[in-house]
């Protein structure tokens, strides 16, 4: 996160982790790397006549703003290339999402359920994850424990959500034995407060 505007990574400047970086030669798609855990991106390249080579960051989709260069892309002049800082910066305001998934729906048997919520932008929220379950499924554990459970419902609350921390559950649920090989499981997440968030529909 380019704090001050300079377009150089400073000292206490976050670094984002996974973020795309491309390179193009001749303005040719040629490759794609991620950022790794402190935020530099490395590309093995031929060197040589007839090789053009630019870079381009991944971040454009509202989320992550990319500030500088104001071109969002360095030409490579020189094999090889170094401090090739590219700034970001949030999106404004919060925007929590999700997915929950869940594997082994067998009657009679245990089965896996995962949820997993961020927050794709950089404001502070506390959060509600709710968990709606199908009414096939009881429930034999839970990590973390849910705040409370209405029904059908478990529910979790995150405080301090940020794009540097994420919310993770997994349950142990048993498929009743009513459950026929043609059953759908169905699972439901709700993350809440939706009123402000940027993009409720994800």
């Amino acid at each position: 996160m380019d704090a001050n505007n300079d377009c150089v990574y400073n000292a206490g400047e976050k670094a984002p982790m996974w973020a795309a970086v491309f390179l193009f030669d001749n303005n040719q798609f040629a490759q794609v790397m991620r950022t790794d855990s402190v935020g530099p991106s490395y590309f093995n390249t031929p060197t040589g006549a007839g090789h053009n080579y630019t870079l381009s960051l991944g971040y454009t989709n509202g989320e992550m703003l990319n500030v500088c260069p104001a071109s969002r892309m360095y030409t490579v002049s020189s094999i090889p290339s170094a401090n090739n800082d590219f700034g970001i910066q949030c999106g404004k305001g919060y925007d929590i999402a999700g997915y929950v998934g869940g594997w082994g729906f067998r009657p009679g048997f245990d089965a896996g359920v995962y949820l997993y919520a961020y927050n794709k932008r950089c404001e502070n929220v506390n959060a509600q994850v709710k968990l709606v379950k199908d009414l096939l499924l009881s429930v034999n554990d839970a990590y973390p424990v849910p705040d409370a459970v209405n029904g059908d419902t478990l529910i979790w609350n995150v405080n301090s959500l940020t794009n540097d921390n994420y919310f993770y559950a997994y349950l142990n649920v048993k498929t009743s034995v009513a459950a026929t090989l043609n059953d759908s499981i169905h699972l439901k997440m709700n993350l809440d407060p939706i009123a402000e968030d940027s993009m409720p529909d994800d």
